[in-house]
């Protein structure tokens, strides 16, 4: 179970709207979406207005969603936003992500991973033989984890885990 996102830094300032940004190879922004700022220590700053254009990374500007290699808001985001602060879309935020009554075993990836969650509830689970991590949690707020047995992580071995 992996609830994540993906995040942009701002690379730089292009003029008062339009910011030119490091993004991974899955992240899409279009016209019309509105993003989300947080420093670069990921302490949240909020809502920026709404995209109003991309330029594709190799390609030219549009209004649908593609990778960005820069991107122009509606209105001037230079007073909220610095070099180095990390976006992502609001509408592929994972807020309140529940993991409840669930079982695992022998895996060779984490069984949960949140990343960049606001808020959310690991509960009921009993998680057994990972490669990895039983659970990772990074970037969040106000995750709880309650009534969740992990045994063996980090470690697959014995004739029924990781075979």
């Amino acid at each position: 179970m992996v609830a994540d996102n993906e995040l942009m830094a701002v690379r730089e300032f292009l003029d008062d709207r339009t910011v030119r940004v490091y993004a991974g190879f899955g992240t899409r922004v279009g016209a019309g979406d509105r993003l989300v700022a947080a420093s670069d220590r990921l302490e949240r700053k909020g809502m920026l207005p709404a995209v109003e254009a991309v330029d594709e990374r190799g390609g030219g500007v549009t209004g649908d969603p593609v990778n960005p290699e820069s991107i122009t808001f509606t209105e001037p985001v230079r007073d909220r936003l610095a070099t180095g602060d990390a976006l992502t879309g609001a509408r592929m935020q994972n807020a309140e992500t529940v993991v409840r009554d669930t079982r695992v075993r022998s895996t060779r990836a984490r069984f949960v991973r949140l990343g960049g969650v606001a808020g959310g509830l690991v509960e009921d689970n009993t998680f057994v033989g990972t490669n990895s991590d039983g659970v990772e949690i990074a970037d969040a707020e106000s995750v709880t984890v309650t009534e969740t047995t992990v045994t063996a992580p980090g470690l697959l071995r014995g004739p029924d885990i990781g075979q």
